[in-house]
């Protein structure tokens, strides 16, 4: 009910528009970058896949809830073509050295600069590295995984730098909203419940710690079964987002393309 005064998305959010602005471009600048954004992610998708299946990128390229998002200044697009490429390459990292170590774990860092969705999947990633590393060298790769985690850093702190270090109480609060604060819940998810039929006490810390042990539980189940889930690498942490007190479609709806 208060004036909102500042951003609950990392830094990069709002300065993928900044090029743009400077060269004059305002109106509806947020839904023209939001369609080229999509648009990438399209050709990037459809020259990824195999050939057999290629199709399935126009498919759900054209779908009309991933449309409506972008024209409806849903900004989610915007990381779906960095995390594309992060997730084609991220096995890579595993054995690779060099500059080819770099491109999935900056990619990645570029992505957790734009949203926290990504956030959620960054973990999944660092075990499936060092249990990759451990398939093909029969050791676990702590130290890969270690590097990936400081490359990926390093990408997602400089957007935010100059945030970070004028104003770092503020820069933190305004990232962790989505956690940490008394958000107001909605969703499709299993909110529902509480919000539509009114089921059980509609305690929203209860939401919080079932999301917080499916979590865990997830990254266990996944951690222990590797390599027999490996291609769910980019999926299964998403399903915690069913569970939490804001569960909107778009955030499982915007994974499908990295899913695939």
């Amino acid at each position: 009910g208060s004036t909102v005064t500042s951003l609950s998305y990392p830094a990069l959010s709002f300065e993928v528009y900044l090029p743009f602005l400077a060269l004059g471009w305002s109106t509806q600048l947020a839904v023209g970058v939001n369609v080229i954004s999509w648009a990438v992610a399209i050709l990037l998708l459809f020259g990824m896949l195999p050939k057999e299946i290629r199709p399935a990128a126009l498919i759900i390229g054209s779908l009309s809830t991933f449309a409506g998002y972008a024209v409806g200044g849903v900004t989610d697009a915007l990381y779906v073509p960095l995390l594309l490429g992060a997730a084609y390459f991220w096995d890579r990292s595993a054995t690779d050295r060099g500059p080819r170590a770099w491109i999935s774990p900056a990619l990645f860092g570029l992505a957790m600069a734009m949203k926290q969705t990504p956030w959620l999947i960054f973990p999944f990633v660092l075990i499936g590295i060092a249990a990759e590393h451990r398939r093909r060298t029969g050791k676990w790769g702590l130290a890969r995984a270690g590097q990936y985690l400081g490359i990926a850093s390093l990408f997602f702190v400089a957007p935010n730098a100059p945030y970070l270090i004028s104003a770092p109480h503020q820069w933190l609060h305004g990232v962790l909203t989505p956690l940490i604060s008394h958000t107001v819940p909605a969703g499709q998810g299993l909110i529902g419940l509480s919000l539509f039929l009114h089921i059980g006490g509609g305690s929203l810390l209860a939401y919080t710690i079932a999301s917080v042990a499916i979590y865990i539980s997830l990254a266990a189940i996944y951690a222990s079964s590797y390599p027999l889930i490996r291609s769910w690498t980019f999926v299964l942490p998403s399903l915690v987002l069913f569970f939490v007190a804001r569960s909107f479609g778009s955030y499982l709806v915007m994974l499908t393309p990295i899913a695939l």
